[in-house]
């Protein structure tokens, strides 16, 4: 319509109108990179809700969270109850401890820092250059030799000597205490002969940290790694009557009854960067989205460095932990550990994996490095650490196989005893279940794995 001597020419925007515009449209799209995509239909959706539920009954699993990433793509399912006793459910948001999935955070942050000091270090540099002490284990050729690799690869000899765990220790006592008593530690095998897993080297590798870093490990993780990755849920130190909103409640059996864990043995400070976290599975997507990102954050920023991710997923310590036919219906192997994760495969796929349980908690993931897919789970209990794995692996099989291009191999008639081990006798059964040969893995107690 041609205009008339009436109809005002429109004047062009504003330069403030143009920038406000802009800034829409890019909040606009920050806001959908951030938003759940539909990675399964109704069906599927569903049929994982039953599967989870099924196990969930079988392993009398109070509550449980799962979270699926592919790509920039990820969906969440919060399940069962946080609380047994107030019946308060799952959210998104609840926290459970993720116990030994902490220690791909300690690995990757202290080979962050190694990558930007000033001296060079590498994690071939012995720990004994670093932190300028020559008495840190309890002989000479330990504490000359050891390497920041050795420490994070679990390949140190010294016992587990996880009752400590169990002992507790006064909220004053500091990861430099810690690494004081490293000389203390009994040797088990000859050093560097073998996969004996240990927190305590984790704890060191936390008091490495505050000497490269010069703040406390809990400062430095904070600063370089949860709040770069928008991890703001992520507790470093949560106490069970403050969190009581936002923390799942662990449970244990006693007697045949599933009976709360009591909050205090959870006051582990000195083992926070081997096993302390407690996350939820929203924060969880941000991470497992940065490693298969090469270290590119959900918000699009470059927060881990490419090779500092593959050097911690890079085969270090030989582990067998084999699952293969015909004992086993569907094989995997593991057969290495790196800097804090296990190297595996999974139906001819290169699976990157760690599970941790601490009173109650268990918690797996599995990332698949090569076609861009992780899956996490989280569970409040109850204490049979190996048991409950099995359960979650029951379920991550079920989630993973058809983004794999498989059949599920899961159903309802196996899903209860995966890893669908032989009908013979119950001594036959623990020779033939996971046929682990990492020394110490089938040691532990009820309440601690991994």
């Amino acid at each position: 319509m041609p205009r008339t001597k009436t109809q005002p020419i429109p004047s062009p925007p504003s330069t403030y109108t143009m920038l406000l515009f802009f800034y829409s449209i890019v909040v606009i799209l920050s806001v959908l990179t951030w938003t759940e995509c539909r990675l399964f239909n109704n069906f599927q959706e569903e049929e994982i809700k039953r599967v989870g539920r099924l196990v969930m009954d079988c392993g009398q699993i109070p509550g449980m969270s799962v979270a699926v990433v592919k790509g920039s793509d990820w969906w969440i399912q919060p399940m069962g109850v946080a609380n047994m006793t107030s019946q308060d459910g799952v959210k998104e948001s609840t926290n459970f401890v993720i116990a030994s999935l902490t220690k791909a955070f300690t690995s990757t942050l202290l080979l962050m820092l190694l990558k930007e000091s000033k001296e060079g270090y590498t994690i071939d540099t012995p720990v004994k250059d670093i932190l300028k002490r020559e008495d840190l284990f309890p002989d000479l050729e330990r504490s000359r030799g050891t390497t920041i690799k050795d420490i994070l690869s679990h390949r140190m000899g010294l016992a587990r000597a996880d009752l400590a765990l169990f002992s507790g220790y006064p909220d004053d006592f500091s990861l430099q205490n810690l690494s004081r008593a490293m000389s203390c530690l009994p040797i088990q095998a000859p050093f560097r002969d073998g996969f004996i897993y240990s927190n305590f080297m984790y704890s060191l590798a936390g008091h490495v940290i505050e000497v490269l870093a010069n703040q406390s490990y809990e400062d430095a993780l904070q600063a370089r790694i949860l709040k770069p990755l928008g991890m703001t849920s992520t507790l470093t130190r949560y106490n069970f009557s403050n969190d009581q909103a936002s923390l799942a409640q662990p449970y244990m059996f006693d007697n045949g009854k599933v009976v709360p864990v009591h909050h205090s043995l959870f006051r582990l400070p000195v083992f926070l960067p081997a096993l302390g976290l407690a996350s939820n599975p929203r924060d969880m997507v941000r991470w497992l989205q940065t490693l298969l990102q090469q270290g590119v954050s959900p918000s699009g920023e470059q927060i881990i460095p490419p090779d500092v991710i593959a050097m911690t997923q890079y085969p270090v310590t030989p582990c067998i932990i084999n699952q293969l036919r015909p004992r086993f219906r569907q094989p995997e192997l593991t057969f290495a550990y790196g800097l804090g994760w296990f190297q595996s495969t999974y139906r001819g796929f290169r699976r990157i994996w760690h599970a941790g349980s601490l009173y109650g908690f268990t918690s797996v993931t599995w990332l698949f490095p090569d076609i861009g897919t992780a899956v996490f789970a989280t569970t409040n209990g109850p204490a049979r650490p190996q048991n409950t794995k099995n359960e979650i692996k029951t379920l991550l099989s079920f989630i993973v196989d058809p983004t794999l291009g498989f059949p599920s191999w899961i159903d309802q008639s196996n899903a209860c005893n995966y890893p669908n081990r032989p009908k013979n006798s119950l001594n036959d059964v623990k020779k033939l279940g996971d046929a682990i040969l990492c020394n110490d893995l089938t040691n532990n107690s009820s309440f601690i794995w991994s």
